[in-house]
């Protein structure tokens, strides 16, 4: 954690108290699960394609997106249009806190309590530690479960497959057959699968870096 989000993570844990401790609370019990079942279970591509397709700014930010707010506050002003912004860290929070009403209170406690997120997870964990909770459709909580249900082979999962699978965060599976759901579910999985494709060398670059400081750190 480098020392402005050190400081503003405190500050949210002084001002929200209780939001922030239950969070903590989720959080460490999520991390330590998503640790001893299920980091193994989650391949590097799988990874780069929730990255590239839910939060391409990712190794650039501590929790909160200055650029996706900005945009977002302009679209929902100028346009009337609200637009998606979340951060990874945002995405997490709100599926471990369960709070999705659409609220300004609750988007700026969303916004406040992801910068807390990096004081339990190490920023290389929290793609797949998200993974490794959110809802995917039906009877597919958890990365895991969708593996089983969808018939996804982790030790040889393709980059369709990881697209298909991400797609799904915004499209989630329901019960039953559904044309227009998987109608949803095929165009935003070519949509990451161009985004993979056309990722820049620095993106991915940032995420080497990132894991090899963190394992120098760990070792000290």
């Amino acid at each position: 954690m480098n020392a402005p989000t050190d400081i503003l993570s405190r500050l949210v844990a002084i001002l929200l108290p209780r939001d922030s401790a239950c969070l903590f609370e989720k959080l460490n019990s999520a991390y330590e699960n998503y640790r001893k079942e299920c980091k193994s279970a989650i391949p590097q591509i799988l990874v780069l394609a929730l990255v590239v397709a839910e939060d391409h700014r990712f190794y650039l930010h501590g929790g909160v997106d200055p650029i996706a707010v900005l945009r977002a506050i302009w679209h929902s002003c100028c346009r009337q249009r609200l637009i998606g912004g979340s951060t990874i860290e945002q995405q997490l929070v709100r599926t471990l806190t369960g709070r999705k009403e659409r609220t300004i209170k609750r988007k700026f406690k969303e916004l406040a309590l992801s910068l807390c997120v990096s004081g339990c997870v190490p920023k290389i964990d929290v793609p797949g530690l998200y993974l490794s909770v959110a809802y995917f459709g039906w009877r597919m909580n958890g990365v895991r479960q969708a593996y089983g249900q969808l018939g996804i082979d982790q030790r040889s999962i393709t980059e369709r497959q990881a697209a298909e699978l991400v797609a799904r965060l915004k499209y989630p599976e329901p019960s039953g057959p559904k044309v227009d759901r998987l109608r949803q579910i095929l165009s935003r999985r070519d949509y990451i699968l161009g985004r993979l494709h056309s990722v820049s060398v620095q993106n991915r670059l940032s995420a080497v870096r990132l894991a090899r400081d963190e394992t120098i750190l760990c070792n000290r």
